[in-house]
């Protein structure tokens, strides 16, 4: 879930709420995932996030790889698309909050020699930045080593065996965190710059922050905390037990109709030093 708006936590700890949606537009569905094979490149920018280079009808991009985001999004219309046949998705959540709806069309994205099915994108030049989503690139098996800067799709690891369970939920992954002997699913989120948990669900499980400090949300999507908690321990993901750290967040009231299933994230700060590998149709990955 990458910012596109004014969200500001900390000298931009966190870029992500205002972009993130959970419309039903995506299920996946697929009895099984696409096969597709393709080695895309990752580079670094101005976010603490990964990019990839992409065209979208036929225009070269550089994008953000948000994993945590349901769909691309995109800031300036390719010349291929016009104004007048933009569609209208209401209910959505965009920069500025709940809004009547937002405007999307049928992208055609392609990685290097490597064209995908088109997918629904949304379109606002108020974004700040332009980002791919990980149904962009879906494949039966998806390796990502940002260590050494790239997706590989199609191909099963060699670096660990896939044996941990993960949930696929409008086609953005779910893994499983154990701490303080309470298990939580969190969102596999490269968009967010850091792991982040709902504060209420870190104290009614007893967490104990080691540092609490002040902090200025400037998000619709957050609550106007005038502090924020930040919590460090032990946790186990899937079979190991590794050191974590993540941040307390509390949402806005008024949008938890979007957020209710949404406990938290791992995000890129815990995901970047790793490389992962997820079996979409088996359910199952590993990271090591």
């Amino acid at each position: 879930m990458i910012e596109t708006g004014s969200i500001a936590v900390l000298t931009g700890l966190m870029k992500s709420f205002s972009l993130f949606a959970i419309p039903i537009l995506f299920l996946f569905s697929c009895a099984t995932a696409p096969h597709r094979e393709a080695v895309i490149g990752v580079s670094y920018g101005t976010l603490k996030a990964p990019y990839v280079d992409a065209t979208i009808f036929g225009e070269k991009r550089n994008f953000v790889f948000d994993s945590g985001s349901d769909r691309p999004f995109i800031k300036v219309l390719p010349a291929a698309v016009k104004e007048k046949d933009l569609i209208t998705k209401g209910g959505l959540i965009t920069v500025n909050g709940l809004d009547e709806g937002v405007k999307a069309f049928d992208a055609d994205i392609q990685f290097g020699n490597t064209k995908f099915p088109s997918i629904i994108a949304s379109y606002s030049p108020r974004y700040r930045s332009e980002s791919i989503s990980l149904n962009a690139i879906l494949s039966d098996r998806m390796i990502f080593d940002f260590q050494n800067n790239k997706i590989i799709l199609g191909q099963k690891a060699d670096f660990c065996e896939a044996t941990e369970p993960f949930k696929i939920d409008r086609e953005l992954f779910f893994v499983q965190v154990k701490m303080n002997r309470q298990s939580v699913w969190l969102l596999w989120d490269t968009g967010s710059e850091t792991s982040f948990l709902k504060d209420s669900w870190a104290k009614e499980n007893k967490l104990l922050p080691y540092l609490m400090t002040e902090a200025k949300l400037n998000a619709p999507t957050l609550s106007k905390k005038k502090s924020m908690d930040f919590y460090k321990m032990k946790a186990t993901v899937g079979n190991r037990t590794v050191p974590f750290e993540f941040a307390g967040i509390t949402f806005d009231e008024s949008l938890n109709m979007f957020f209710s299933a949404l406990e938290g994230a791992i995000g890129y700060d815990f995901i970047k030093n790793r490389r992962w590998y997820f079996d979409l149709n088996e359910k199952r990955y590993c990271f090591e």
